[in-house]
């Protein structure tokens, strides 16, 4: 079951609350209110206004900036971009950021 049907309010989810037109937000409240799953028609309503208004690339932005945050705070505590390269357990915080955000190295 995914989160979708189970009505979490995921960070793309709660960008189409803001970003959808009037008609969409006030449908997507509606569904989100509601005391039981989504149907899978209702899924797919939820599904069309996500990419409608594009909140899967705004979280995925989102998630970017964050990324790019952290690292450079690492890089900064650890003196440079060679201690990071030479800090196995700084590397591993740093595969794990770009894991979490879906970056391929």
């Amino acid at each position: 079951m995914t989160d979708i049907r189970r009505r979490k309010k995921s960070l793309p989810v709660v960008f189409a609350f803001t970003a959808a037109g009037p008609d969409d937000r006030t449908r997507m409240r509606e569904l989100y209110a509601k005391p039981t799953d989504l149907t899978a028609e209702e899924e797919d309503y939820v599904r069309a206004v996500l990419d409608a208004c594009h909140a899967d690339e705004f979280a995925q932005e989102r998630a970017e900036s964050h990324r790019r945050l952290a690292m450079a705070a690492i890089t900064a505590a650890a003196g440079g971009d060679a201690e990071v390269e030479s800090n196995p357990y700084l590397l591993g915080l740093r595969d794990l950021a770009d894991f979490a955000t879906g970056r391929a190295r």
